[in-house]
């Protein structure tokens, strides 16, 4: 590793004396003076130009990735670097500039293909370039040269594209695709006049070459160490790095970049002595595409849709039977459609594929080393074929190929011929409609002129020849110079009037248009109406622009009342001025007798007459009658602002002046008093005010549980409605409403065998609770309950009605009850209270104690056979079967025995609560006695020695006769 290291250093200080000599050649340029503008960067793959040409970033305009595809992963991968350039305050716009000519595939595609070299994804082969690993070192064939250049020519040909910047003529560290991105860039530099920077190293460790005198070149500085390993951390994390990730091989220092094409002119030959390709013709129109005729093609993304137009402009070099486009879906593939090409007498042949090959010729021939207009358009229907805008042909044919997975147009290619295209092709434009004829005819450049003129006193604009394309629409203004006036336009020779602008639409054809003018002269009309004079008056004739003025005089007793020019006031004025005359006018004097005004008024509820503004003249009198309404009558009478009283005349005399009279009215109201019973309400209640001749309406709504009786209206009935309605009231009303409860009837009934209560009809009012009790007759029990018609279960002997609101039924059967027995068993040292047998009624209960005699507790109680443990007693609750109950008692009394073998002898203690005495006996298993023993105190141990044979015996224990306690002995 130190070894490795001494090198690298070495070379490095060599580089840098290197550089430091080759600074003062004349071949040097510096880096800053490379303009951005114009300045685009193609590499192989889609790490490369981070790693040979990262100076460049700064200063390009596009990132293109000329070898192959993209996927998902790399796009994800250039979003993400972009984040990163912007987070870290680098200006630089990758991600909107990056251009991937190539349609793009599937990751895993791009794992097998390019990097597995797996044989079942060889279908790729057809559209992309060939596999080759990084160690292969054979120069690619041209035929795949030729796919790179396919898809980058239209960049080089593009007029505002200056220079590139790619790999190396030597690819970097040796490598196939990028010696073929090298040579297919030159050679499209040469082609079209551009110039092509390349790396200046022929190695993968960053060692520069010396370059030759002739060639020049620049250093570009690669310490940006964080960019670098800032993407470079990206690409590792989508597994898509292809170089190396040895902290020691991060590209740095400054590095030379050789300008290898000089404006086409390739200098490869004076540094590695390769062959070099010369310019050929110059484009003929900025952007155009060149084709030699040999094996130039390019490839443009394609149509897909089943209605399209193709557009383009062509210029052959020659005439011969030669391709000119096509749509496929990649080079060289035989299923293709849409195509243009020429026959050897130079006509334009259009061909789609429906199934079967639809073909159509031009009849016009086009010339060598012209431009020629050409569009093809087919929707399905019919196949068109276009020359310079003009439609030349159509046929009947289907639709063309529509299943392209990534279409392309080809240009140039054989495919229908045996020949190149050889000239030049431009303006390519696709779309995805049929194109209309003018709309082809526009785009092709096909044209008319328009011609327009205009006579003394005016002008046409714009005027002279004006050149329009087809299907255009253009549009001139007339205007008539001061003084003048239009007096006619003519289009085509045909007037359409003293119109003061004129639109041609939709143009087709040639076109003129021609303005007149003439001189304007004017009239004023002055006149005026009785009472006064205007002076001048009468019909005045007036030149344009020129000034005239009027006086105006009223008469004796009257007064100016208004003066209109142009029946349009400006007043009462004496005297007006028209300045600057433009247009005939009138002017008209009025006047009017001195006059006063009376203006009336009536507020609302009546009339005066007259109403309004009356004129008077001066010493006339004036009457007014003042008349309420019906249903109003007269407040006040006020006369200039005063009152005069509610009056209904008044006569103004020998009118001096304008005054005012105002005559007010008040409504006539009645009342009606709405009152309400207890047990619901009246709407609206209380004292309501009503106007004379109105209505009014009463609604009357009875609480819950509750009824209208009867309503009286001014102290007469009119029956328990729910409401009443006055009509035309002319005087006070009253209205009254009476309530009562709602009630329902229950009707309770029963049969023999007991009685229910309350029985019989009774009366309850609405949403009361009725409470019903059954008592059966004794012996007997309630067989039945019916509600309503319908049975009830009852779980008690009472029932009942809750919030009533209807009629309702209930009734009740009883049936005797069912007797059952309960018998007592025999006890022995206990007994059972009731000991007797027992009979009761079905659902009765019955308890029972249980008590030992002294000396004895309970040891078991049993219910029908059943034990149910030493219980003190129990009850047999809702009695419906026959029972028995028994029980069996314990002694308290226990025999301690421990028997001596070796003395024929056992000592006996009685264990007892009691200090009693007891005897005992010794009985055989066959109950014969063989010992007596008595009157052995309690809780004292003893020791007996019967004379009994060796056997099984019972030892019982008595008190006062009866057994207390017995245990089992056994003799040896």
């Amino acid at each position: 590793m130190k070894y490795v290291l001494s090198y690298l250093t070495l070379s490095l200080f060599i580089f840098h004396l290197e550089c430091s000599n080759l600074d003062a050649q004349s071949n040097v340029i510096n880096f800053n003076s490379i303009p951005r503008g114009g300045t685009i960067l193609i590499y192989s793959h889609l790490d490369d130009d981070l790693i040979w040409m990262l100076p460049f970033w700064e200063i390009t305009e596009k990132f293109i990735g000329g070898a192959m595809p993209a996927t998902p992963s790399y796009s994800n991968i250039i979003h993400q670097q972009q984040i990163y350039l912007n987070n870290n305050g680098y200006d630089i716009d990758y991600e909107s500039n990056w251009i991937t000519p190539w349609d793009g595939i599937t990751d895993r595609e791009y794992t097998q293909y390019y990097w597995a070299n797996d044989p079942s994804y060889s279908y790729l082969v057809s559209d992309h370039i060939e596999y080759r690993s990084h160690l292969d070192r054979v120069q690619m064939p041209i035929h795949e040269i030729n796919k790179v250049k396919a898809k980058l020519e239209q960049y080089f040909a593009d007029p505002n594209m200056k220079r590139v910047v790619t790999h190396n003529i030597w690819g970097e560290y040796g490598h196939a695709h990028h010696r073929a991105m090298n040579k297919a860039s030159r050679e499209l530099a040469v082609k079209y006049r551009k110039d092509l920077w390349m790396l200046g190293c022929d190695n993968g460790v960053f060692l520069d070459i010396d370059v030759p005198p002739g060639i020049p070149y620049t250093i570009a500085d690669f310490d940006d160490i964080d960019l670098y390993l800032g993407i470079r951390t990206i690409y590792e994390n989508y597994g898509r790095w292809t170089w190396n990730t040895d902290p020691d091989r991060i590209p740095s220092g400054e590095h030379k970049f050789i300008k290898i094409v000089d404006g086409g002119i390739d200098r490869t030959h004076i540094l590695s002595g390769e062959s070099v390709t010369s310019p050929g013709p110059y484009q003929n129109e900025p952007g155009s595409y060149i084709f030699d005729g040999n094996d130039d093609y390019m490839t443009l993304r394609g149509n897909n849709n089943a209605s399209f137009t193709i557009l383009m402009r062509v210029m052959p070099a020659q005439i011969r039977e030669m391709d000119i486009s096509a749509m496929s879906e990649y080079p060289t593939s035989g299923k293709n459609d849409r195509n243009i090409y020429l026959n050897s007498e130079g006509r334009v042949i259009a061909r789609i594929n429906d199934g079967s090959s639809k073909v159509v010729t031009s009849s016009t021939r086009i010339s060598a080393s012209s431009w020629t207009h050409i569009a093809i358009s087919g929707n399905g229907s019919n196949l068109k074929l276009y020359i310079n805008g003009t439609l030349e042909r159509q046929i009947t044919a289907g639709t063309a190929i529509t299943n392209y997975s990534t279409p392309e147009l080809i240009l140039g290619q054989a495919i229908q011929t045996g020949s190149y295209f050889r000239g030049q092709i431009s303006d390519v434009r696709m779309y995805n409609r049929v194109l209309s004829d003018n709309e082809i005819a526009q785009i092709s450049g096909k044209g008319y002129t328009l011609t327009s003129s205009a006579g003394t006193g005016g002008t046409i604009s714009p005027s002279g020849s004006i050149a329009v394309g087809t299907g255009s629409d253009f549009s001139f203004n007339i205007r008539a110079n001061s003084g003048y006036r239009i007096a006619d336009v003519r289009v085509d020779n045909v007037s359409v009037g003293a119109v003061t602008s004129y639109s041609f639409s939709n143009i087709s054809n040639d076109h003129s248009i021609s303005a007149s003018f003439q001189r304007t002269t004017f009239s004023i009309s002055a006149q005026a109406e009785a009472g006064g004079n205007i002076d001048p008056e009468g019909e005045i004739s007036v030149n344009y622009g020129s000034n005239h003025s009027f006086s105006v005089e009223p008469e004796p007793g009257y007064q100016i009342s208004d003066v209109r020019v142009d029946n349009v006031s400006v007043g009462a004025v004496s005297e007006y001025f028209f300045n600057n005359i433009t247009t005939s006018h009138t002017i008209s004097a009025l006047f009017t007798p001195i006059i006063y005004n009376i203006e009336s008024k009536n507020g609302q509820g009546g009339s005066i007459n007259p109403l309004g503004v009356i004129s008077i003249l001066y010493g006339h009198d004036q009457s007014y009658s003042i008349t309420p309404a019906r249903g109003f009558q007269v407040e006040d009478v006020l006369v200039d602002n005063n009152s005069v009283g509610s009056v209904t005349n008044y006569s103004f005399r020998n009118v001096t002046s304008d005054h005012s009279i105002t005559a007010e009215f008040k409504p006539i109201t009645y009342t009606i008093a709405g009152i309400s019973g207890p047990g619901g309400s009246i709407s609206p209640a209380g004292t309501t005010s009503i106007l004379y001749g109105h209505d009014q309406s009463y609604s009357f709504t009875p609480e819950k549980g509750f009824k209208i009786v009867d309503v009286t209206v001014d102290n007469v009935s009119v029956g328990a409605v729910s409401s009443y309605s006055f009509r035309d009231i002319t005087s006070d009303h009253s209205v009254l409403v009476e309530f009562a409860p709602i009630t329902y009837t229950i009707a309770g009934s029963s049969g023999p065998g007991g009685h229910i209560s309350p029985e019989g009809e009774i009366e309850v009012n609405y949403g009361n609770d009725q409470q019903y009790y059954i008592i059966p007759d004794y012996g007997y029990k309630v067989s039945n309950v019916i509600v309503d018609y319908h049975p009830v279960y009852v779980t008690s002997n009472e029932f009942s009605f809750n919030s009533v609101e209807r009629n309702h039924t209930i009734s009740v059967t009883f049936s005797k009850m069912q007797v059952y027995v309960l018998k007592t068993g025999y006890c022995i040292n206990g007994s059972i209270s009731p000991a007797k047998d027992t009979s009761v009624f079905e659902g009765s209960d019955l308890s029972y104690s249980i008590v030992p005699s002294p000396g004895y507790r309970i040891y078991s109680v049993f219910i029908d056979s059943t034990i149910i443990g030493p219980v003190s007693g129990y009850t047999f609750n809702n009695i419906s079967a026959d029972h028995n109950i028994s029980a069996t008692f314990s002694s308290l009394v226990e025999p301690d025995i421990y028997p001596n073998p070796f003395r024929n002898e056992f000592r006996l203690t009685i264990r007892s609560p009691y200090d009693y005495k007891y005897d005992i006996s010794i009985l055989t298993l066959g109950n014969r006695i063989v010992y007596m023993n008595q009157a052995i105190p309690a809780n004292t141990t003893i020791t007996l020695a019967p004379e009994i044979p060796p056997g099984f015996y019972i030892l019982n224990i008595y008190y006062k006769g009866r057994i207390a306690a017995f245990a089992r002995i056994v003799k040896n």
